[in-house]
């Protein structure tokens, strides 16, 4: 009978402590986030909007920014499965410079898939005529360094510019088509 009080007492005086999970006895205020981000890290397609703010304001993102680029997802039919795995393949800042520059999301499926990264440059210039702050600069350098190189540039061709004549080629003009657009000087080259 002894034993059984004292199991009990034990029992009821331990139990909370086990619950709580750290030894002061309280949950931590990240607690629950740091299960739910390992949850979503093993079950990438249990990811939610609240996950993907959470993870670009952890990564230094602004509230606006994170706001602005929540609301454009969402308008653009933007998965958060895709935006997770756009996360963790490029970044957060990568992430929200494709939605704020409106990139679809097909698209974002695309890159993934093919594991290229889009032309940061281009996107950002349509990020900050969106609104996005952090669009504006890149600190590090980071999203620069890991896009892929641009083609090189071929010469333009140097000397005299070659004429329909030198290619052996006439302009005949289009007429009598039913077509409106043929009568607005559209011309068929066809050879000499």
């Amino acid at each position: 009978m002894l034993i059984t009080i004292i199991l009990i007492a034990a029992v009821a005086l331990g139990w909370p402590l086990v619950l709580r999970g750290n030894a002061s006895g309280r949950p931590g205020p990240t607690a629950g986030l740091d299960r739910r981000t390992k949850w979503v890290e093993r079950h990438p397609g249990e990811a939610n909007t609240g996950d993907i703010e959470r993870v670009l304001t952890a990564q230094g993102l602004c509230l606006e920014d994170v706001r602005k680029v929540s609301d454009k997802a969402f308008r653009l039919g933007i998965k958060p499965f895709t935006m997770w795995m756009f996360v963790q393949t490029y970044g957060a800042r990568e992430l929200a410079v494709a939605v704020a520059a409106e990139v679809s999301h097909d698209e974002l499926l695309e890159h993934l898939a093919e594991g290229s990264l889009p032309n940061f440059a281009e996107l950002e210039v349509f990020a900050a005529l969106n609104g996005l702050r952090a669009a504006s600069h890149d600190p590090t350098g980071e999203a620069r360094s890991r896009r892929a190189p641009l083609p090189e540039m071929e010469k333009p061709a140097s000397g005299p510019s070659r004429t329909l004549d030198d290619l052996g080629l006439r302009a005949v003009p289009i007429t009598g088509q039913k077509d409106p657009i043929a009568d607005y000087g559209i011309v068929e080259l066809l050879p000499r």
